[in-house]
């Protein structure tokens, strides 16, 4: 999918793909608002699912992970009113 959508990645190389994955905009990273403003351009691209992940939030900052989760969908829901 990632390679047919133009990006190069190979899991030999995951630094670098991992840098492709950012710097294309297909994983989101940020503030809530931020990604929040990402998600809104994925619905305007056409995108119908994604996959919200705060693990790595919740491993360093426990339940803040739920808040920012609140926060992300709140601000996502507000740009589509």
């Amino acid at each position: 999918m990632l390679r047919r959508a133009g990006l190069r990645v190979h899991p030999a190389h995951s630094n670098l793909g991992a840098r492709t994955l950012m710097d294309s905009g297909t994983f989101l990273y940020g503030t809530p608002a931020e990604v929040a403003r990402g998600l809104v351009e994925y619905d305007r691209a056409g995108v119908d699912e994604v996959v919200l992940n705060l693990a790595g939030v919740g491993v360093e900052h426990g339940s803040a992970a739920a808040a920012d989760l609140r926060e992300i969908l709140a601000a996502f829901h507000a740009d589509q009113g």
